[in-house]
């Protein structure tokens, strides 16, 4: 991660019906670098690269609002380990 850069995961729970939807929306955002289906709590993880902190609330905005959205969790990278 460089230093002008804030990068997230945002953690997605979604109406099962609208996922490939999701899919394709999800797709066309530039600053979502990965997204991934998993199992668990949630339904999709995104991994996000930003400049500000106004660009990533921006994106979390536009994801929110997205059609078949139920949640949204957002955790700010701090400190890569490996």
């Amino acid at each position: 991660m460089e230093k002008h850069e804030i990068e997230a995961l945002i953690f997605l729970s979604v109406n099962k019906n609208e996922l490939v939807n999701l899919d394709e929306q999800i797709s066309k955002i530039r600053e979502v670098k990965k997204a991934y289906e998993v199992l668990g709590n949630y339904d999709l993880v995104l991994f996000v690269s930003v400049q500000t902190r106004t660009d990533l609330g921006r994106i979390i905005d536009r994801v929110s609002t997205l059609r078949g959205i139920r949640g949204i969790a957002t955790f700010v990278l701090t400190e890569r380990i490996k």
